[in-house]
């Protein structure tokens, strides 16, 4: 296979040089317009000269040729072609659970639009997180909870999840003695393992009935409100249900340690500025 060039005969100074000379053939002139002085120029034109036919002088004096002229016309498009290319809408590719993508991260999506400006913007839900996407390639930033395991992985802690222990109105109607006297973790209980509720309950409460198993936050709600059992679940995720009384706090604690954030590859530092934008825009979130 045939080797392709890359370095150009004509620098990108020469370029400029070249482009501005046809705007401003007194080199008195080009010097101010360049800020350089005058010596320097007349140097740069006639090595310029010595190259390539693209200047040469007629009465003592430096003018354009015809090749010159064809090489500015050539230089203008490729500027052209460049600059458009360059504000060309790009994309950015977010990850996140699926709960948090549709209650939180595009409750208003002209927010998002004003942060990642010009770009085409992709949203995927991962229920098992989005540590996996990221070194994948399948996304460029993630919003996820806790820290990534992988070092490859960038990342800043923003916001505090809290946990709630829920329960239906019927459920704690049917068990009243026992939710009153605190002994809930005893009842029917709705796992939904992407919260991992042996590690949000203390050591001595981790031996949980457990009733049913979701891997999905949605889905354990949805069956908490049926009065199956009582379930551990993210405020954030149950507001409404909790205004409206289909889901009652059974227990005034608030559970959970962890921290929602934003996270990229260490190997791309080009998303620091739209991860910034992203992680202020969290930190003005209530979960």
């Amino acid at each position: 296979m045939k080797s392709f060039r890359t370095q150009f005969p004509l620098s990108s100074d020469d370029c400029e040089l070249l482009l501005e000379f046809e705007l401003y053939p007194s080199l008195i002139e080009l010097a101010a317009k360049m800020q350089r002085d005058h010596s320097i120029i007349a140097r740069a034109i006639k090595r310029l000269s010595e190259r390539f036919p693209v200047v040469e002088k007629k009465n003592g004096k430096w003018v354009i040729t015809e090749l010159g002229r064809r090489i500015n016309e050539s230089s203008r498009v490729a500027l052209m072609n460049q600059i458009s290319t360059l504000n060309e809408q790009s994309s950015i590719k977010l990850g996140t659970n699926r709960e948090f993508s549709s209650t939180i991260l595009v409750s208003d999506f002209q927010v998002l639009r004003d942060i990642f400006q010009n770009m085409q913007i992709s949203i995927s839900t991962y229920e098992k997180g989005v540590e996996k996407a990221l070194i994948d390639g399948k996304i460029d930033i993630g919003l996820d909870c806790d820290r990534p395991y992988s070092p490859e992985i960038s990342y800043k802690l923003v916001i505090d999840e809290p946990i709630l222990a829920v329960a239906s109105k019927n459920f704690i109607k049917y068990f009243k003695n026992e939710i009153n006297l605190g002994k809930y973790t005893e009842l029917p209980h709705l796992f939904c393992d992407r919260l991992h509720p042996d590690k949000i309950l203390s050591s001595s409460e981790n031996q949980l009935l457990v009733e049913a198993c979701f891997n999905d936050i949605t889905t354990t709600k949805v069956v908490c409100i049926q009065g199956i059992g009582w379930a551990l679940l993210p405020a954030y995720t149950i507001k409404n249900e909790l205004h409206s009384g289909k889901l009652v706090q059974i227990d005034p604690q608030i559970f959970g340690k962890s921290k929602y954030g934003v996270w990229w590859l260490r190997s791309r530092p080009q998303l620091k500025a739209s991860c910034e934008k992203l992680i202020q825009w969290l930190q003005q979130q209530e979960l």
